[in-house]
C-alpha cells in the first residue's frame, strides 16, 4: 500500500538517512510544486499551510535552464524574499537540460570546491558540506568569485561599516 506523505515528513525522512543529505527545493514554483503547493507569498513572507512549509531546507533551485531575467520575478524572489526573513537559505543552480535544441546543457549550473579537478575524488560529503554551508556559486558561464571583508559565499562578514571593499574575480 502506498501513504501520501506530506512534505515536511518526506523531508525528515530524508534528513534521517545514513548519507545526511541536505534538502534542496528544486522546481519551487510551477502549478503544484512546492512553493505554490504551501502557498508561499513572496512579499509576506507567510505560507497559506504552515503544517506543509519546512523551516530547515537550506538549499532552493533558483535558477533551473534559464538565467537571472527569467527568474527574476520569480524564483529569485522568492529566495530574497526568505534571504529577507532571516533564514539562510543558499541558492543553487541546475541546466536540467531534456533536449539539446532547446535549452542548452549546462546552463545554468552550481559550482563547487571539492579540493580537486578529478571528478573519481568526489565523494557525497564533499558535495554536500559546500552546498550545506553556502560555499557555491551559481554560474550561467561567466564565473565570479566575490568576496566582502575576505569572505565568500555562505560566511558572515563581520565588523563592516558604512562601506566595505569588495574583492571580484571574473572567470
Amino acid at each position: 500500500a502506498f501513504a501520501t506523505l506530506s512534505p515536511p515528513d518526506v523531508f525528515d525522512a530524508v534528513r534521517a538517512r545514513p548519507e545526511e543529505p541536505v534538502v534542496i527545493i528544486n522546481h519551487p514554483r510551477g502549478g503544484a510544486n512546492y512553493f505554490d503547493y504551501v502557498g508561499y507569498d513572496p512579499i509576506t513572507g507567510m505560507v497559506d499551510d504552515a503544517a506543509a512549509w519546512d523551516t530547515d531546507f537550506t538549499l532552493v533551485e533558483v535558477f533551473n535552464d534559464s538565467g537571472w531575467q527569467a527568474n527574476r520575478a520569480g524564483n529569485v524572489a522568492d529566495w530574497l524574499s526568505i534571504l529577507k526573513a532571516g533564514r539562510k537559505v543558499f541558492a543553487v543552480g541546475s541546466s536540467d537540460s531534456h533536449g539539446i535544441s532547446s535549452s542548452p546543457v549546462g546552463y545554468p549550473r552550481t559550482c563547487i570546491d571539492v579540493g580537486s579537478d578529478d571528478p573519481a575524488l568526489a565523494t557525497g560529503p564533499s558535495v554536500r558540506d559546500p552546498l550545506a554551508a553556502g560555499h557555491a556559486r551559481v554560474s550561467g558561464g561567466v564565473y565570479v568569485d566575490a568576496r566582502v571583508a575576505g569572505v565568500g559565499p555562505g560566511d558572515t562578514a563581520s565588523g563592516l561599516g558604512p562601506t566595505a571593499a569588495v574583492e571580484i574575480d571574473v572567470q
